[in-house]
């Protein structure tokens, strides 16, 4: 028999530990673009082979959601946890879309990667065969309710536990709305009910509660970049009030600002007015910010509490960016979630009418 010293014991371990956390990913896929490269988030890009094969590796230490793109696609979602996979995917492009988007129709790898996979290709399948417009968008729609529920029943029937059902929970819940959500909900795990993806929709439920309740957005009042104190409800004279909620180290918040700038140049002499609330704790970080991406042409005011911010606090606002958009009368007409809905250019047009 074979004695093992400690140290060699512990370097047996560290080594299966290391291997446990890598994953590989043996991928080929049907371009109709020139691009170069497909993208995993988090991960540096890799070249696709003139065959259009690609290999993707790297650690991932706790499994979870991550996107994988081309150069010029949008992104699609895939469970990335340690293990082996083989993936075809393909650019494809759908009526009324302007862009290229990026789909998986087979995966083989661990199993709760195979079982988003599934569920995201059967919802996906639910808008009709790619290439094809849909005649009758409200018969999608319960098509895609009605594929969801029943999805989500079966899996949850055999298998409650598994951590990738929050995630799948989440993303139907535009689908089949919030009661048919909180019945899913109940029928997880109780380990799973804790997961973050079910904290942001337990918290999308009580925001709703209270703009149902409320309608109007609070007032309150906060420091401008004069440091001086600007209020809410000293604001009048606007048709439309678009409430932004950033801060300076985030990257989603500031690659939305050009999109911003946009529509303050085309409205704000209409009725259009735009105020940022940041939540950067450091004021010469967010004074900055604001100055490079060009953006003091409207509001800015800092609440440097960061997510313990009272606003934050009162709307159950989980992440940012975050968008309320309010009517002349400062009720809140619309909110951006960046999941169940978003504020578009449309939205502020129909407000502000002829």
């Amino acid at each position: 028999m074979i004695k093992l010293t400690l140290t060699t014991l512990l370097s047996v371990i560290a080594l299966a530990s290391f291997a446990q956390k890598k994953f590989v990913i043996h991928g080929k896929i049907d371009l109709l673009t020139k691009s170069k490269n497909v993208r995993l988030s988090g991960y540096d890009p890799v070249p696709i082979k003139s065959d259009g094969t690609f290999e993707i590796t790297g650690e991932r230490n706790e499994p979870n959601i991550a996107l994988i793109l081309t150069d010029s696609s949008a992104a699609s979602a895939i469970w990335l946890a340690p293990g082996e996979y083989t993936i075809n995917c393909k650019e494809i492009t759908l009526p009324d879309y302007k862009g290229v988007l990026f789909r998986t129709p087979f995966l083989h790898g661990p199993a709760n990667a195979e079982l988003f996979n599934n569920f995201n290709e059967l919802q996906y399948s639910g808008y009709g065969t790619a290439g094809q417009k849909e005649k009758d968008p409200t018969s999608t729609g319960a098509r895609i309710k009605e594929r969801a529920i029943k999805y989500m029943d079966s899996v949850l029937k055999v298998n409650n536990s598994s951590p990738v059902l929050p995630n799948m929970i989440r993303s139907v819940q535009p689908f089949i709305g919030d009661e048919a959500t909180k019945m899913l909900i109940q029928k997880l795990a109780p380990g799973l009910r804790d997961n973050g993806e079910i904290a942001i929709l337990e918290q999308n439920f009580k925001r709703k509660e209270k703009i149902k309740k409320e309608k109007v957005f609070e007032n309150f009042t906060l420091k401008d970049l004069g440091d001086s104190d600007f209020s809410l409800s000293a604001l009048s004279g606007k048709k439309v009030i678009l409430i932004d909620f950033w801060a300076s180290n985030c990257g989603p918040c500031r690659a939305a600002h050009p999109r911003l700038k946009e529509w303050y140049a085309k409205y704000a002499a209409k009725g259009l007015e735009i105020i940022s609330i940041s939540i950067d704790d450091d004021k010469a970080n967010w004074l900055k910010a604001v100055h490079d991406d060009g953006i003091d042409s409207w509001i800015n005011v800092c609440d440097p509490n960061g997510f313990k911010a009272s606003l934050i606090q009162d709307y159950y606002i989980p992440f940012i960016p975050f968008r309320f958009l309010l009517d002349e009368n400062k009720n809140i007409v619309l909110v951006n979630n960046g999941q169940e809905s978003w504020i578009t250019e449309k939205d502020i047009v129909s407000i502000l009418g002829n």
